[in-house]
């Protein structure tokens, strides 16, 4: 691991690090774009990591590969406008599918959580979104990991204050990491944090971390857990509101905006503090400029779109290829009244797709693996159902300094040497590329591939189905139109009273029904010549079923 460098000086809050990816708009720090439609667009995703440091000693960040970006005196990230104006107020629709809220508490498991209150929460630490695994001082401006890597000391600032005026303080983080891991929180907390033994108070502004195990993620999970203050639910005459019944008891919060007003649990108001108390930050530049931020939230999609036309709300995020294709256009959208604009991706966003558990063992062989890979026609998919609105990923890293691009560096090199002889060959070649169906290649030459590679991996084809040493169980065939054929030499895929029976009879290319079944099942394609029936066709095979006999053809 690399840590950040030794200060040379007294700790200084604006040392510390933040960009809140809630936060958007044109005077707002431009968070990680996903490569979706929006009128404005905007999706985020920052990540961070830790190694063991050699030394235990204070740093203002630490890395998990390399060394941070940023410098200990550095004046903003590079991805924000240190001179961008302030004020205004930013309008914006319900970001997710709920239409109401009714606590402020995202904590507890009951209820809806109003949109945007992460606004109001700070953690010890936070990451920039140009790197993938660095963590810099927030609340905290001195990280210190131990040797072991079993516990992690944090120093906090002595300027940070909640909004109410008080002190942050070593007893807080210690109260908001027992009140997260306790009952009255959503059960996903202690999950989070579970290998966090506990927070020991050092001093009123140090408090360390100790983990039942050495884990990289560790110091992040505990640098990267909101701190709130133990007077959050306090009533007037001294006696606390239990944490699980918190509802629209205002958080008291170190963040840069405050709760200005709602109602009904439809609108929400964010008022810029004018008391904050990390302003001055250099990690602060360029981020959190409108005065108020106000969230409309609004029955349905069909009210959203009309509303965003009429001009209610400034912003409208769009994550559907067909919406974004079929759905925002009109007039307004031709004339420039409303801007309608995709931002290409720069920055790391993960990746969406199928992730297979390789804990199983269905999948532990590679091969298997890269068979489903090759039988995923995903031009297909994007051509039919996704308008070509989107682009494969080569890399679960991409656009980062970790995704593989040619062969491996020198560097990279003298790490695998040393281990050439228990490491796939091709860890040493140019990195993988997903399959690709559109000329000069094709779905069927990948499908060849695939039965290849399942046959090299023991798995044969047999009766349709692709077997390894017995026969497919199907949970319900009735979905496929298969039961079980008559006879001996016919394998049974699926078992259920004889007179349920409808099947593919595969030896002769042709489907079969049981006369005396209930109803009769088909598999039906797109291709399918009998796919769409008309009202005769359909009578007269109701006709077929109640006369009863030997097995038609269907």
């Amino acid at each position: 691991m690399t840590t950040g460098s030794r200060r040379v000086s007294s700790p200084r809050a604006s040392e510390c690090a933040i960009f809140r990816p809630s936060c958007v708009g044109p005077a707002l720090a431009s968070r990680s774009v996903r490569k979706a439609r929006v009128a404005i667009l905007c999706g985020a995703l920052a990540a961070a990591g830790w190694f063991a440091a050699p030394e235990a000693h204070a740093v203002y960040a630490i890395a998990q590969y390399g060394e941070p970006k940023y410098p200990a005196d550095f004046k903003h990230f590079d991805y924000v406008n240190p001179n961008a104006p302030k004020g205004g107020t930013l309008v914006l629709a319900n970001p997710s599918r709920l239409t109401s809220f009714d606590k402020f508490n995202p904590f507890t498991l009951r209820g809806n959580t109003a949109p945007g209150v992460d606004l109001l929460f700070e953690s010890l630490t936070t990451g920039s979104s140009d790197e993938v695994a660095s963590a810099y001082g927030l609340l905290a401006d001195d990280i210190k990991v131990a040797p072991d890597g079993l516990s992690t000391t944090f120093h906090i600032n002595p300027r940070a204050r909640f909004a109410n005026g008080d002190p942050v303080t070593a007893d807080d983080v210690k109260y908001s990491l027992d009140t997260l891991k306790s009952p009255q929180a959503a059960p996903q907390f202690m999950s989070i944090f579970g290998q966090i033994v506990r927070a020991v108070v050092v001093d009123p502004h140090t408090v360390r971390f100790e983990f039942q195990h050495r884990n990289r993620e560790l110091p992040l999970l505990a640098g990267g857990m909101p701190v709130f203050s133990r007077k959050w639910g306090i009533k007037p005459d001294g006696s606390h509101i239990p944490f699980d019944q918190l509802a629209f008891e205002k958080p008291v919060t170190s963040g840069p905006y405050l709760i200005e007003r709602y109602d009904n649990g439809r609108t929400i108001t964010y008022r810029r503090n004018p008391e904050y108390w990390g302003a001055a930050l250099p990690v602060r530049a360029g981020t959190y400029n409108f005065d108020r931020i106000v969230y409309k939230l609004y029955s349905d999609n069909v009210a959203r779109l009309e509303a965003f036309k009429a001009g209610e709300y400034d912003a409208l995020v769009e994550y559907v290829a067909r919406n974004w294709v079929r759905r925002d256009v009109g007039k307004k959208f031709d004339s420039g009244e409303l801007i309608k604009k995709v931002f290409a991706q720069h920055n790391g966003t993960g990746m969406q797709g199928f992730m297979l558990n390789t804990r199983r063992p269905l999948f532990k062989d590679v091969r298997v693996r890269k068979a489903l890979d090759l039988a995923l026609d995903f031009q297909w998919l994007n051509r039919q159902l996704f308008f070509n609105q989107y682009t494969r990923i080569d890399s679960f890293f991409a656009n980062t300094d970790l995704q593989a691009k040619g062969l491996p560096s020198p560097g990279e090199l003298a790490l695998l040497e040393p281990w050439r002889a228990k490491l796939d060959p091709a860890v040493f070649g140019p990195p993988p590329k997903q399959p690709d169906t559109d000329p000069p290649g094709s779905l069927r030459s990948n499908l060849l591939q695939a039965r290849a590679l399942l046959q090299q991996a023991g798995w044969t084809y047999r009766d349709a189905a692709q077997c390894k040493g017995r026969a497919v169980r199907v949970r319900d065939t009735r979905r496929l139109g298969i039961g079980r054929a008559n006879g001996a030499d016919r394998r049974d895929v699926h078992s259920k009273p004889e007179k349920a029976r409808h099947y593919r009879d595969i030896s002769r290319r042709r489907l079969c029904r049981v006369p005396e079944a209930a109803r009769c099942i088909r598999l039906r394609h797109d291709d399918d010549p009998h796919a769409r029936r008309t009202g005769a066709r359909l009578r007269a095979d109701r006709a077929l079923r109640q006369q009863g006999g030997g097995h038609e053809r269907l």
